[in-house]
């Protein structure tokens, strides 16, 4: 049977010899050596895949005819073919052509777990082989198989293959051949060996001498540096004092004349808003007056009316006394005159109203422009007030905390923030009334911690009440719920308005603030709260204007008795009470006292709270140490502001980039990595929010942590900010201790507080009492020395050099140094 098969295959083969090209009788050897495999899984293929690595497509095109002559296996067969190695899924038989056979060895890793058979053409490499083609120099074709790769494969090989023309390939040459190139490329690897060690222990030997010539040259170099350095830094330090001191007088000054522009600024934005509310009470005068004439035109028409039906009853009564046809034609003639009398005077009715109602839509026109002109120029002007504000109370802060300002400086400082507070104060007062007259001012509700709220507010009220000597007496019911749902900030300012209020008409004896709590239907709370003081009382006759806003009642009309404010307070609060569908009332006698009781409906709230922002917690006063280096992004079209937050960070332990507005925002932050960007909202070129939005599509920008800065007072506005993708956001006018938790909040960076936790801070103290003891008398004199200079780069020397011995100590001295706070060092160091 083998020996007839294998005279039908080389009829086949003698004649593809004569009558066709090398290519055909390829194919046909694909196709029957195909024939002499075994593929794994055959019995659930429902087709071979043949593929061919070819440039050319005359194989493709033979396999396809006998293909469709004859099957392989009783299966179908599927043709494909390309110039590459790479390979489609489910292939049975891979055929490299000649032209391609430089990506065998590809396409042989490629495929080496797999349960495909390769057939190459004219391969050199018989160690890789599976089945290769060979050209005689006859033009007819031979092949040779590797029978261990075949194998390897799972792939049964027919024993008759070998009729077709082939020889198997002598594993045994192979294995040696391959042995003795190992062998030769082990001794040329020890020989390398060899070499490289030989060369290091050379470069060991230079590299010694070097570090000896170095060293020397170091020592004196040293020598020479430290000698010059010792007169260089008297100089130097002295030159810093004097150019210090000067600086800070002109830094001085300069907020002096800013605060005086900002007065006058103020001042004449004030008086363009009273003009537009002249102009606005002028206009509605104007439409009330024609609407009353429009009244009276009806009524007048009405007259005329009852006259004419009058008039009718009358002439009806005497026709009946004359003939019937002057009758009828006398009524034919009066039902004329009074049709076209009605006619014409509901013309003119009709066209006076009209006319009316054009002036009447012009007019509310013109009122809603005012009244949008109104609102855009009270944002306006609340974003470029804070933003001034921002700079001036940031940085009389830093004036005040930095322990070297003297202390008349400090003074000063102490007076500019002071002042631009109750600026903003009244700011904040005058946007509140305006959103409140424009029926802009809406309630936020919010689950919130009320006994934490009212402990909060009479800590703030303490501190005014112990200035003026007064006694402060808060009594919560213990029927009032710890967690209620409301407005919190809107809460809080009513709570503040009214006891600020009894605190600034009281000279002495006590205030109370007696709050309670009633049950209603609706999981609803009628909050009451009343607060009483010893003041000096309101005349029955002034008790209405009290709310009126910018009224102010005192004493006399004289300057001297006036007490200092807006007089929008307790406007503002009777406004907000009454959103939150409330009452107020008030009862005094002058000369003993007031009383005022107020009622707001809230809501019952679960026990979890939400986070809440970026607030002012407790003032820091350095840095814990060991931590990384934060990188942040300060995005500030305003140098000044931008200056400080510059100066906050650097304090904070980050590097800082600078860049003006959202555009330049983004080029920095595809160029450089960032843990955190502060932004602000309102910029030329680019906004805030448009640049975060951007930031946020980049790779690196979906989890950086964002935050905004804004000048913008209003909360819609900040709800916009955070749907925007900002992480949190800070309202200017800011200080360093909202920077600081934030940082804290996002990046875990772990800040000393002032005051908080009284036994850490006695634990500090007593270890660095205690290690400074262990120190030697030279170590505790030069630091002294240093810390009196002022010198931090001498300071931290020292500090390197105790950090040998006592690096704890090293760590926590190292703080005093980052905070600029010598004059601590020094008292520590003193005891």
């Amino acid at each position: 049977m083998s020996f007839l098969l294998f005279s039908i295959f080389f009829a086949i083969n003698n004649t593809y010899a004569t009558s066709s090209s090398k290519a055909n009788l390829s194919a046909v050897y694909i196709y029957k050596l195909a024939e002499h495999i075994q593929w794994k899984n055959s019995a659930q293929k429902n087709l071979y895949h043949f593929h061919l690595v070819d440039k050319d497509n005359q194989i493709e095109d033979q396999l396809r005819k006998i293909s469709q002559i004859k099957k392989l296996h009783e299966k179908e067969l599927k043709i494909t073919r390309s110039t590459s190695d790479n390979i489609p899924n489910n292939v049975d038989l891979i055929f490299i052509a000649k032209n391609a056979i430089e990506k065998y060895s590809q396409i042989f890793s490629v495929t080496e777990n797999t349960n495909i058979l390769l057939i190459s053409d004219n391969l050199k490499n018989d160690r890789i082989a599976l089945i290769d083609l060979q050209e005689n120099s006859d033009q007819s074709i031979s092949f040779k198989i590797n029978k261990a790769n075949i194998l390897n494969r799972n792939l049964k090989l027919n024993p008759d293959i070998i009729l077709l023309g082939g020889t198997e390939i002598d594993v045994a040459k192979l294995y040696k051949e391959g042995l003795q190139n190992l062998q030769s490329q082990n001794q040329l690897l020890n020989t390398l060996k060899q070499d490289v060690i030989s060369h290091e222990a050379r470069g060991k030997r230079l590299k010694g001498d070097l570090e000896k010539t170095k060293s020397e040259e170091l020592r004196l170099s040293q020598q020479l540096l430290d000698a010059g350095q010792k007169i260089h830094q008297q100089n130097s330090e002295i030159a810093k004092l004097q150019k210090q001191i000067e600086k800070e007088h002109v830094e001085l000054e300069t907020l002096k004349l800013d605060t005086q522009r900002i007065r006058e600024a103020i001042a004449q934005k004030n008086e363009v808003i009273r003009n537009s509310e002249e102009k606005y009470h002028h206009l509605k005068l104007d439409i009330q007056e024609k609407t009353k004439i429009l009244k009276e035109k009806k009524q007048q028409i009405l007259l005329v009316n009852d006259q004419l039906e009058k008039q009718e009853a009358t002439i009806s009564y005497q026709q009946k006394l004359m003939f019937l046809l002057i009758i009828i034609g006398l009524l034919s003639m009066l039902l004329l005159i009074i049709t076209f009398i009605g006619y014409r005077n509901k013309k003119i009715s009709n066209q006076l109203l009209e006319k009316n109602s054009i002036e009447l839509a012009q007019a509310k026109i013109i009122a809603e422009r005012h009244a949008l002109a109104k609102s855009s120029f009270l944002s306006n002007m609340s974003h470029e007030l804070r933003n001034p504000l921002n700079a001036i109370i940031g940085f009389s802060h830093l004036i005040y905390k930095n322990p070297a300002t003297p202390a008349n400086i400090k003074e000063h400082s102490s007076i500019i923030a002071r002042s631009a507070n109750h600026l903003l104060g009244l700011i904040n007062d005058v946007l509140e009334m305006s959103k409140i007259e424009s029926g802009k001012s809406e309630l936020y509700q919010e689950d919130i911690d009320f006994c934490d709220m009212v402990r909060d507010v009479e800590d703030m009220s303490r501190i005014l009440v112990e200035k003026k000597e007064l006694d402060l007496i808060v009594e919560l019911s213990p029927a009032c719920s710890c967690f209620i749902r409301a407005d919190a900030s809107k809460l809080r300012r009513i709570f503040i308005n009214l006891i600020n209020n009894a605190i600034k008409y009281t000279k002495e004896g006590v205030i109370s603030v007696r709050i309670k709590c009633e049950p209603i239907e609706n999981q609803e709370i009628n909050l009451v709260c009343e607060i009483e003081d010893s003041g000096i009382g309101i005349a029955p006759e002034h008790l209405e204007k009290i709310f009126h806003p910018f009224e102010q009642i005192t004493k006399t009309t004289q300057r001297k008795d006036s007490i200092p404010g807006t007089g929008l307070g307790l406007s503002i609060s009777k406004e907000l009470i009454k959103q939150m569908r409330g009452s107020i009332s008030v009862e005094s006698k002058q000369n003993v006292g007031s009383k005022f009781k107020f009622n707001v409906i809230v809501s019952q709230a679960s026990c979890e709270m939400n986070p809440s922002p970026c607030n002012i917690s407790q003032l820091s006063i350095g840095i814990k140490p060991g931590q990384r280096i934060i990188r942040a992004l300060i995005v500030e079209d305003i140098g000044d502001n931008r200056a400080y937050l510059e100066n906050v960070l650097h304090h904070s332990h980050c590097e800082v980039m600078l860049t003006g507005n959202g555009e330049e925002a983004i080029e920095a932050f595809k160029s450089h990595p960032f843990d955190i960007v502060f932004m602000d909202i309102r910029m030329p070129i680019m906004d805030g929010i448009e640049a975060t939005k951007r930031i946020r599509q980049l790779p690196m920008g979906k989890d950086i942590k964002i935050i905004a800065i804004t000048a913008s007072a209003f909360k819609e506005d900040q709800e916009k900010i955070m749907l925007a993708g900002f992480n949190d956001f800070i309202r200017k006018p800011y200080l360093p201790e909202e920077i600081h938790n934030c940082l804290t909040k996002h990046l875990q960076l772990e800040f000393i507080y002032e005051g908080a936790g009284e036994s850490d801070n006695r634990e500090i103290k007593f270890d660095i009492h205690t290690e400074l003891k262990k120190l030697t008398l030279t170590e505790r004199l030069d630091l002294k020395s240093a810390a009196m200079a002022l010198d931090v780069e001498k300071t931290l020397n020292i500090i390197d050099i105790i950090k040998v011995q006592h690096p704890e100590l090293a760590d926590r001295l190292r703080i005093f140094v980052d905070n600029y706070d010598f004059a601590r060092l020094r008292s520590y160091i003193e005891e």
